[in-house]
Protein backbone atom coordinates (compact mmCIF):
# COMPACT_ATOMS: atom_id res chain seq x y z
CA UNK A 1 0.00 0.00 0.00
CA UNK A 2 2.80 2.41 0.92
CA UNK A 3 4.56 1.80 -2.40
CA UNK A 4 1.31 2.49 -4.27
CA UNK A 5 0.83 5.77 -2.39
CA UNK A 6 4.40 6.84 -3.21
CA UNK A 7 3.88 6.01 -6.90
CA UNK A 8 0.63 7.99 -7.01
CA UNK A 9 2.32 11.00 -5.33
CA UNK A 10 5.23 10.95 -7.81
CA UNK A 11 2.82 10.69 -10.76
CA UNK A 12 0.79 13.61 -9.44
CA UNK A 13 3.91 15.74 -9.00
CA UNK A 14 5.16 15.01 -12.53
CA UNK A 15 1.80 15.46 -14.28
CA UNK A 16 1.96 19.30 -14.59
CA UNK A 17 5.52 19.14 -15.95
CA UNK A 18 4.55 16.45 -18.44
CA UNK A 19 1.54 18.47 -19.57
CA UNK A 20 3.73 21.55 -20.07
CA UNK A 21 6.30 19.52 -22.01
CA UNK A 22 3.53 18.43 -24.39
CA UNK A 23 2.54 22.00 -25.23
CA UNK A 24 5.70 24.12 -24.94
CA UNK A 25 9.48 23.99 -25.26
CA UNK A 26 12.44 26.24 -24.58
CA UNK A 27 15.75 26.04 -26.43
CA UNK A 28 18.95 27.67 -25.17
CA UNK A 29 21.45 28.42 -27.93
CA UNK A 30 24.33 30.72 -28.73
CA UNK A 31 27.66 31.39 -30.37
CA UNK A 32 31.11 32.35 -29.13
CA UNK A 33 33.23 33.96 -31.84
CA UNK A 34 36.59 35.54 -31.06
CA UNK A 35 39.44 36.42 -33.40
CA UNK A 36 42.94 37.83 -33.19
CA UNK A 37 43.23 40.54 -35.85
CA UNK A 38 46.04 42.61 -37.26
CA UNK A 39 44.72 45.64 -39.11
CA UNK A 40 46.81 48.06 -41.18
CA UNK A 41 44.76 51.12 -42.04
CA UNK A 42 47.55 52.59 -44.19
CA UNK A 43 50.41 50.50 -45.54
CA UNK A 44 52.62 53.59 -45.93
CA UNK A 45 52.50 54.63 -42.26
CA UNK A 46 52.54 53.02 -38.82
CA UNK A 47 48.74 53.20 -38.52
CA UNK A 48 48.53 49.56 -37.40
CA UNK A 49 46.83 47.71 -34.58
CA UNK A 50 46.36 44.21 -33.22
CA UNK A 51 43.13 43.31 -31.48
CA UNK A 52 41.27 40.47 -29.82
CA UNK A 53 37.86 41.01 -31.41
CA UNK A 54 34.43 39.86 -30.30
CA UNK A 55 32.35 39.06 -33.39
CA UNK A 56 28.58 38.76 -32.88
CA UNK A 57 28.89 36.38 -29.94
CA UNK A 58 25.41 35.77 -28.61
CA UNK A 59 23.15 33.99 -26.12
CA UNK A 60 19.55 33.22 -26.96
CA UNK A 61 16.39 31.60 -25.67
CA UNK A 62 13.51 30.60 -27.92
CA UNK A 63 10.41 28.50 -27.66
CA UNK A 64 6.82 27.85 -28.60
CA UNK A 65 3.54 26.81 -27.04
CA UNK A 66 0.91 24.73 -28.79
CA UNK A 67 -2.46 26.45 -28.43
CA UNK A 68 -4.46 23.92 -30.44
CA UNK A 69 -6.34 24.31 -33.73
CA UNK A 70 -3.01 24.50 -35.58
CA UNK A 71 -1.88 27.64 -33.73
CA UNK A 72 1.14 28.16 -31.54
CA UNK A 73 2.86 31.01 -29.76
CA UNK A 74 6.47 31.61 -30.81
CA UNK A 75 9.03 33.77 -29.05
CA UNK A 76 12.74 34.54 -28.96
CA UNK A 77 15.05 36.52 -26.68
CA UNK A 78 18.58 37.00 -28.01
CA UNK A 79 21.40 39.06 -26.50
CA UNK A 80 24.91 39.95 -27.60
CA UNK A 81 27.78 38.59 -25.48
CA UNK A 82 30.87 40.74 -24.91
CA UNK A 83 33.15 37.71 -25.11
CA UNK A 84 36.39 39.72 -25.04
CA UNK A 85 35.46 41.35 -21.71
CA UNK A 86 35.43 44.92 -23.06
CA UNK A 87 33.16 47.30 -21.15
CA UNK A 88 33.00 45.11 -18.06
CA UNK A 89 29.53 43.76 -18.91
CA UNK A 90 28.82 40.23 -20.19
CA UNK A 91 25.71 41.18 -22.21
CA UNK A 92 26.08 44.22 -24.43
CA UNK A 93 23.06 44.45 -26.75
CA UNK A 94 19.60 43.24 -27.66
CA UNK A 95 19.52 41.20 -30.84
CA UNK A 96 16.46 39.64 -32.53
CA UNK A 97 13.80 39.58 -29.80
CA UNK A 98 10.12 39.04 -30.53
CA UNK A 99 6.86 37.25 -29.74
CA UNK A 100 4.16 36.14 -32.16
CA UNK A 101 1.60 33.66 -33.45
CA UNK A 102 2.25 30.93 -36.03
CA UNK A 103 -0.15 28.73 -37.97
CA UNK A 104 -1.03 27.42 -41.42
CA UNK A 105 -1.40 31.04 -42.55
CA UNK A 106 2.25 31.83 -41.70
CA UNK A 107 3.81 33.70 -38.78
CA UNK A 108 3.20 37.15 -37.31
CA UNK A 109 5.82 38.50 -34.89
CA UNK A 110 6.44 41.81 -33.13
CA UNK A 111 9.54 43.20 -31.44
CA UNK A 112 13.12 43.94 -32.50
CA UNK A 113 13.79 42.16 -35.79
CA UNK A 114 16.00 42.07 -38.89
CA UNK A 115 16.39 45.07 -41.19
CA UNK A 116 19.61 45.07 -43.24
CA UNK A 117 20.12 41.58 -41.85
CA UNK A 118 17.29 40.56 -44.15
CA UNK A 119 19.66 40.72 -47.13
CA UNK A 120 23.34 41.37 -46.26
CA UNK A 121 24.05 37.66 -45.64
CA UNK A 122 22.30 36.27 -48.75
CA UNK A 123 25.60 36.04 -50.68
CA UNK A 124 28.15 36.37 -47.90
CA UNK A 125 31.04 33.91 -47.56
CA UNK A 126 32.58 35.82 -44.61
CA UNK A 127 29.66 36.71 -42.32
CA UNK A 128 30.97 38.21 -39.05
CA UNK A 129 34.55 37.98 -40.34
CA UNK A 130 36.89 40.58 -41.82
CA UNK A 131 36.32 41.50 -45.46
CA UNK A 132 32.65 40.52 -45.60
CA UNK A 133 30.37 42.51 -47.96
CA UNK A 134 28.27 43.30 -44.89
CA UNK A 135 31.06 45.46 -43.39
CA UNK A 136 30.16 47.98 -46.12
CA UNK A 137 26.44 47.35 -46.54
CA UNK A 138 25.08 46.66 -43.04
CA UNK A 139 24.04 50.09 -41.74
CA UNK A 140 21.11 49.16 -39.46
CA UNK A 141 21.18 45.41 -38.88
CA UNK A 142 17.96 45.43 -36.87
CA UNK A 143 15.04 47.74 -36.22
CA UNK A 144 13.00 48.32 -33.07
CA UNK A 145 9.20 48.50 -32.99
CA UNK A 146 8.64 46.06 -35.86
CA UNK A 147 5.68 43.96 -36.93
CA UNK A 148 6.51 41.19 -39.40
CA UNK A 149 4.44 38.72 -41.40
CA UNK A 150 6.18 35.71 -42.98
CA UNK A 151 4.42 33.27 -45.30
CA UNK A 152 4.77 29.52 -44.86
CA UNK A 153 7.16 27.78 -47.22
CA UNK A 154 5.34 26.99 -50.46
CA UNK A 155 7.33 24.53 -52.58
CA UNK A 156 10.55 26.40 -51.89
CA UNK A 157 9.07 29.90 -52.08
CA UNK A 158 8.56 32.17 -49.07
CA UNK A 159 8.09 35.89 -48.51
CA UNK A 160 7.85 38.42 -45.70
CA UNK A 161 6.78 41.98 -45.07
CA UNK A 162 8.17 43.99 -42.13
CA UNK A 163 6.60 47.22 -40.91
CA UNK A 164 8.61 49.52 -38.64
CA UNK A 165 6.54 51.99 -36.69
CA UNK A 166 7.79 55.61 -36.39
CA UNK A 167 10.83 55.75 -34.15
CA UNK A 168 12.10 52.27 -34.97
CA UNK A 169 15.66 53.46 -35.71
CA UNK A 170 17.83 55.13 -33.09
CA UNK A 171 21.06 57.06 -33.47
CA UNK A 172 23.03 54.02 -32.30
CA UNK A 173 21.73 51.86 -35.16
CA UNK A 174 23.08 53.73 -38.15
CA UNK A 175 21.37 56.60 -39.90
CA UNK A 176 18.29 57.97 -38.19
CA UNK A 177 17.28 60.17 -35.33
CA UNK A 178 16.27 59.78 -31.71
CA UNK A 179 13.30 57.38 -31.71
CA UNK A 180 11.19 59.10 -29.08
CA UNK A 181 11.12 62.85 -28.49
CA UNK A 182 10.04 63.78 -24.97
CA UNK A 183 8.08 66.97 -24.29
CA UNK A 184 9.47 69.19 -21.55
CA UNK A 185 6.09 69.77 -19.89
CA UNK A 186 4.44 66.36 -19.85
CA UNK A 187 7.36 63.99 -20.34
CA UNK A 188 5.17 62.01 -22.74
CA UNK A 189 6.83 60.58 -25.83
CA UNK A 190 5.83 62.00 -29.20
CA UNK A 191 6.96 60.53 -32.50
CA UNK A 192 4.86 62.36 -35.08
CA UNK A 193 8.04 63.89 -36.54
CA UNK A 194 9.34 60.43 -37.49
CA UNK A 195 8.29 58.35 -40.48
CA UNK A 196 7.54 54.64 -40.64
CA UNK A 197 9.58 52.16 -42.67
CA UNK A 198 8.91 48.86 -44.40
CA UNK A 199 10.78 45.90 -45.91
CA UNK A 200 9.67 43.31 -48.46
CA UNK A 201 11.53 40.08 -49.21
CA UNK A 202 10.86 37.09 -51.46
CA UNK A 203 13.09 34.00 -51.57
CA UNK A 204 13.18 30.75 -53.50
CA UNK A 205 15.23 27.69 -52.60
CA UNK A 206 15.10 24.46 -54.59
CA UNK A 207 17.87 21.93 -53.96
CA UNK A 208 21.23 23.58 -54.72
CA UNK A 209 19.73 26.83 -56.02
CA UNK A 210 18.80 29.90 -53.97
CA UNK A 211 17.56 33.33 -55.08
CA UNK A 212 16.22 36.37 -53.21
CA UNK A 213 14.80 39.81 -53.92
CA UNK A 214 14.63 42.38 -51.10
CA UNK A 215 13.41 45.98 -51.00
CA UNK A 216 13.67 48.31 -48.00
CA UNK A 217 12.29 51.80 -47.51
CA UNK A 218 13.67 53.53 -44.42
CA UNK A 219 12.23 56.80 -43.10
CA UNK A 220 13.59 59.17 -40.48
CA UNK A 221 12.31 62.72 -40.07
CA UNK A 222 9.50 64.16 -42.21
CA UNK A 223 11.88 66.45 -44.10
CA UNK A 224 14.20 63.65 -45.27
CA UNK A 225 13.73 61.38 -48.27
CA UNK A 226 13.32 57.68 -47.57
CA UNK A 227 16.47 55.60 -47.93
CA UNK A 228 15.57 52.84 -50.40
CA UNK A 229 17.61 49.65 -50.82
CA UNK A 230 17.07 46.91 -53.40
CA UNK A 231 19.07 43.68 -53.31
CA UNK A 232 19.12 40.79 -55.79
CA UNK A 233 21.11 37.76 -54.61
CA UNK A 234 21.63 34.17 -55.68
CA UNK A 235 23.76 31.11 -55.01
CA UNK A 236 24.33 27.62 -56.39
CA UNK A 237 25.73 24.70 -54.40
CA UNK A 238 27.34 22.14 -56.71
CA UNK A 239 28.42 19.70 -53.99
CA UNK A 240 32.14 20.18 -53.37
CA UNK A 241 31.73 23.94 -53.72
CA UNK A 242 29.39 26.90 -53.87
CA UNK A 243 29.18 30.18 -55.80
CA UNK A 244 27.33 33.35 -54.68
CA UNK A 245 26.56 36.73 -56.23
CA UNK A 246 24.63 39.86 -55.25
CA UNK A 247 23.76 43.29 -56.65
CA UNK A 248 22.69 46.19 -54.39
CA UNK A 249 21.19 49.54 -55.38
CA UNK A 250 20.67 52.20 -52.68
CA UNK A 251 18.94 55.48 -53.52
CA UNK A 252 18.68 58.57 -51.30
CA UNK A 253 21.45 56.89 -49.32
CA UNK A 254 21.53 57.80 -45.63
CA UNK A 255 18.24 59.67 -46.25
CA UNK A 256 20.15 62.21 -48.36
CA UNK A 257 18.13 63.48 -51.31
CA UNK A 258 19.68 62.47 -54.65
CA UNK A 259 22.60 60.43 -53.20
CA UNK A 260 22.81 56.99 -54.87
CA UNK A 261 25.22 54.13 -54.20
CA UNK A 262 25.49 50.84 -56.13
CA UNK A 263 27.57 47.78 -55.38
CA UNK A 264 28.00 44.10 -56.12
CA UNK A 265 29.82 41.03 -54.88
CA UNK A 266 30.79 37.59 -56.15
CA UNK A 267 32.34 34.74 -54.21
CA UNK A 268 32.83 31.03 -53.90
CA UNK A 269 34.16 28.23 -51.74
CA UNK A 270 35.54 24.74 -52.32
CA UNK A 271 35.80 21.79 -49.94
CA UNK A 272 39.43 20.69 -49.85
CA UNK A 273 38.66 17.86 -47.43
CA UNK A 274 35.65 16.82 -45.39
CA UNK A 275 36.71 19.28 -42.67
CA UNK A 276 38.31 22.13 -44.59
CA UNK A 277 37.08 24.79 -47.01
CA UNK A 278 38.90 27.47 -48.98
CA UNK A 279 36.92 30.54 -50.00
CA UNK A 280 37.27 33.90 -51.72
CA UNK A 281 35.06 36.94 -52.31
CA UNK A 282 35.34 40.14 -54.31
CA UNK A 283 33.17 43.17 -53.46
CA UNK A 284 32.88 46.44 -55.35
CA UNK A 285 31.12 49.69 -54.47
CA UNK A 286 30.87 52.10 -57.39
CA UNK A 287 31.41 55.83 -56.94
CA UNK A 288 28.40 57.41 -55.29
CA UNK A 289 26.36 59.87 -57.33
CA UNK A 290 24.76 63.01 -55.93
CA UNK A 291 22.01 64.19 -58.26
CA UNK A 292 23.74 62.41 -61.14
CA UNK A 293 27.23 63.76 -60.45
CA UNK A 294 29.73 61.02 -59.57
CA UNK A 295 32.08 61.30 -56.61
CA UNK A 296 35.44 59.56 -56.72
CA UNK A 297 34.71 57.61 -53.53
CA UNK A 298 34.28 54.00 -54.64
CA UNK A 299 36.32 51.00 -53.53
CA UNK A 300 36.99 47.32 -54.15
CA UNK A 301 37.77 44.59 -51.64
CA UNK A 302 39.13 41.08 -51.99
CA UNK A 303 39.02 38.56 -49.15
CA UNK A 304 40.58 35.09 -48.91
CA UNK A 305 39.88 32.53 -46.20
CA UNK A 306 40.40 28.99 -44.96
CA UNK A 307 37.90 27.31 -42.58
CA UNK A 308 38.67 24.12 -40.66
CA UNK A 309 35.97 22.26 -38.70
CA UNK A 310 37.43 20.94 -35.47
CA UNK A 311 34.10 19.30 -34.60
CA UNK A 312 30.44 19.51 -35.56
CA UNK A 313 30.07 22.81 -33.64
CA UNK A 314 33.58 24.28 -33.53
CA UNK A 315 35.46 25.92 -36.41
CA UNK A 316 38.85 27.62 -36.69
CA UNK A 317 39.70 29.95 -39.57
CA UNK A 318 42.23 32.31 -41.06
CA UNK A 319 41.30 35.20 -43.34
CA UNK A 320 43.04 37.99 -45.21
CA UNK A 321 41.37 41.06 -46.72
CA UNK A 322 42.52 44.12 -48.65
CA UNK A 323 40.59 47.24 -49.68
CA UNK A 324 41.56 49.53 -52.56
CA UNK A 325 39.95 52.95 -52.07
CA UNK A 326 39.52 55.57 -54.75
CA UNK A 327 40.77 59.11 -54.14
CA UNK A 328 37.87 60.02 -51.84
CA UNK A 329 37.03 56.48 -50.69
CA UNK A 330 37.12 55.69 -46.95
CA UNK A 331 36.02 52.03 -46.83
CA UNK A 332 37.42 49.67 -44.17
CA UNK A 333 37.96 45.91 -43.91
CA UNK A 334 36.09 45.60 -40.59
CA UNK A 335 32.68 46.54 -39.25
CA UNK A 336 29.14 45.18 -38.97
CA UNK A 337 29.27 41.85 -37.10
CA UNK A 338 33.07 41.86 -36.91
CA UNK A 339 33.99 44.14 -34.04
CA UNK A 340 37.37 45.84 -33.92
CA UNK A 341 38.53 49.10 -32.37
CA UNK A 342 40.22 50.60 -35.42
CA UNK A 343 40.19 54.29 -36.23
CA UNK A 344 38.38 55.73 -39.23
CA UNK A 345 40.04 55.18 -42.58
CA UNK A 346 41.44 58.26 -44.27
CA UNK A 347 40.59 59.01 -47.89
CA UNK A 348 42.62 57.20 -50.56
CA UNK A 349 44.06 54.68 -48.07
CA UNK A 350 44.18 50.93 -48.66
CA UNK A 351 43.61 49.06 -45.38
CA UNK A 352 44.46 45.38 -44.99
CA UNK A 353 43.72 42.86 -42.26
CA UNK A 354 44.73 39.36 -41.19
CA UNK A 355 42.49 37.41 -38.85
CA UNK A 356 42.80 34.14 -36.89
CA UNK A 357 39.47 33.10 -35.38
CA UNK A 358 37.61 30.42 -33.43
CA UNK A 359 33.83 29.92 -33.53
CA UNK A 360 31.80 27.62 -31.28
CA UNK A 361 28.03 27.15 -31.64
CA UNK A 362 26.00 25.78 -28.75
Amino acid sequence: MQKKLIAIAIAAALAPAAAMADTSNVTIYGKMHLSYDRVDLDATTNDTGTFLSNNSSRLGFKGSEDMGDGLKTVWQLEMGIQADGEGGVPLNSIRDTFVGISGNFGTVTAGRQAWDNLWVHDANMFSDQIGAPSVWWDNSGRANNTIKYATPNMNGFDASVTYVTPGGFSVTQGAGTTPILSTATTGEGVNDTLESSYALKASYKNGPMFASLTHLSKGTVDSADKWKTTSIAGSYDFGPGKVVAQYVDQSDYNNTNGLDVKGWTIGGNYKVTGNSVIKAQYTKNDDSELNGVANNDGASMITLGYDYSLSKRTMAYVAYSRVSNDTAGTYNVTGSGHGTRTAAVGADKDPTAFSLGLVHDF
